[in-house]
Order: C-alpha cells, then structure tokens, then sequence
C-alpha cells in the first residue's frame, strides 16, 4: 500500500511538473491579472505556503474561530451570571466544522454548510416575536454560530487567494513555490472548459433519465423531446439509440435509420456490443419496413456479429 501511494505522489507531482513546464513569473503575473490562469495546491493547505502579513492576516483568522471562543464565551457568560452561555462555545466549534462542508464535493454532504442560514432565519423570526436581547440563548448561540462559521469560511477561501497574490507579487516566492511542486499553475480556459464539459454531460444524462421513463410508459413524443434535449447538450451513443426507438414505435422508419446511423456515428471505445447489436437491428427493422431488404440484411449481419462477440467475451 505504502509503495502505491509513493508511485500516485509520483505520478501526480509529474503532472504538476509538465502544467508548470514553460511558464515564467512575467507570463504568470500578466495572465493573471488577465483572469486567464491560477493554481491549485496539492499535497497539502495553501496556508503552509504563505509568508509575511497575509500569513499573519490568515492566521487571525484562525485564532478568531479556533480559539476566541474559549476566551471570550466564558467572560459573556459570567458577565450574564449565566453559566448556560457556556453551551455557546459548542455551538461555534460545531458551526465551525459545518463550514468545513461548503468546499466543492457532494451535495448530500454539503447541507451542513447551509444549517447557518436555517438559524438565521429561525433567529430573525424570533427577533421579530420577542425583540433583540443578546444574552438570551437564541440570539447568543446563533452569534457564537455565525462567528466561527463566518471566520471558518473566511480563512479557508482567503487561504488560495492570499497565496496566488504572493506568487503574483514576489519574482522569489514564485520561484519557490513552483519549486515546492505542490503548486499547479491552471490555465483557466482550459480548466473551464472541462468544467463546462463536464456540466454538460451531466445535464445530458439528467434529459436521457427522463426521456427512458417515459419510453418505458410508452409515451414516445414525450421521450423524443428529452432525448433532443440530451443530444442537443452533449450527443452521445444512447440518446440517439433510444430516440430511434422511439420513432421505430411511431413508424417513422427514416427517422429510426437516420438516428441509428448516429448512434453508430458516436459509438466510443469499449462500447457494449450487446447495445450496439440492438442498434444494428433496429436500424435492419427500419430499413426492411421500407421495402430496402438488401441493406436490412448487411444490418442483421452486422447485429449477429456483435451479439456473438457480446456472448463470446462472457464466457
């Protein structure tokens, strides 16, 4: 396991190393000030590169969500001669870590970001009903809440930022931090347009989801309007194969070999050859519903053998 994990830093650090390739500070400066590049920090916090006033701005930050609470809670409380207050030092570690959840990742997870903007709105709601009053536990748990949560979130989003501006305005700092290879210049463009990708085909496959339920609920015209919309998002195989069957069912026998020879079109690598003989046959279905019964034949040919290679590698 350890000597696996050794080749993955390997191999990662190498690829850092090739997007950092030919990329000089003066390059680097004017493209950013461009927005057209910035980093990504691998292998450890961005934080642990920073140097000068923004790792001490950075580590204030730190302090007022880590360890003013410890402090300052228990003077409030024995200010209000309320020892209850001292629950208020839970309730900001706990908002604290909820914030951890607000980075880039599942969105069933990420709710616990969100429970901050709940209490508030319970907080405001209260105010309304019952005036302002700060030592009275609603309104003083929700403070100790937003206040780590807030500085929580601030540190972690400044961390980034506090570094590319460093990296921007020291020539020497540059130079080693690119050295560390922990730092990934990013070409913003390109990044984009993979996220853009990426956004794409999830939105296609969310149309073709839907377009196969209704097929299943034989309800053909109101598939083919999800499965344009996932081909006119990001085509793929599929779409186009569930779309012509779609026609097939509405004899629409040109539509079916039209959309068949599209599916054909986009098959990827890998692809099954069990889908892909189905394909095939559709389009042999269609073509012999038109009287073109040659052409048919070389399909249910062609839709043999791939059903033979299919049961072929199952076994």
């Amino acid at each position: 396991m350890l000597k696996s994990n050794d080749q993955f830093t390997d191999s990662f650090t190498r690829l850092i190393v090739e997007a950092n390739e030919g990329i000089s500070y003066e390059l680097f400066k004017d493209e950013v000030r461009k927005g057209q590049m910035g980093i990504k920090v691998f292998f450890c916090e961005a934080s642990e590169l920073l140097i000068g006033y923004r790792k001490a701005i950075f580590t204030i930050q730190v302090l007022a969500y880590n360890f003013l609470p410890l402090i300052v809670i228990p003077i409030l409380a024995y200010i209000a001669n309320n020892w209850w207050l001292l629950f208020g030092i839970g309730f900001s570690y706990l908002f604290a870590f909820f914030a951890t959840w607000d980075r880039p990742g599942p969105y069933s997870l990420r709710w616990k970001s969100h429970i901050i903007y709940y209490f508030l709105i319970w907080t405001i709601i209260f105010w309304f009903r019952n005036g302002f009053n700060f030592f009275e536990y609603t309104t003083f748990f929700f403070i100790c809440a937003f206040w780590s949560n807030f500085f929580f979130k601030r540190a972690d989003k400044s961390q980034l930022s506090y570094l590319l501006s460093t990296m921007v305005e020291n020539k020497k700092f540059f130079d080693w931090a690119i050295s560390t290879n922990k730092v990934m210049i990013i070409k913003k463009d390109e990044e984009q347009k993979k996220m853009q990708k990426r956004k794409n085909e999830d939105d296609s496959m969310q149309y073709f989801k839907v377009g196969k339920e209704f097929l299943e609920s034989e309800d053909y015209k109101k598939a083919i309007e999800y499965f344009n919309n996932a081909i006119n998002v990001d085509p793929f195989t599929m779409a186009f194969a569930k779309r012509a069957e779609c026609k097939m069912k509405l004899k629409d026998y040109r539509g079916t070999i039209e959309d068949c020879d599209f599916a054909i079109k986009y098959i990827p690598n890998g692809f099954s050859k069990s889908n892909a003989s189905d394909i095939y046959e559709l389009r042999g279905n269609a073509k012999q519903e038109l009287g073109l019964n040659e052409e048919a034949e070389l399909d249910f040919i062609e839709a043999k053998k791939n059903c033979d290679e299919y049961f072929a590698s199952r076994h």
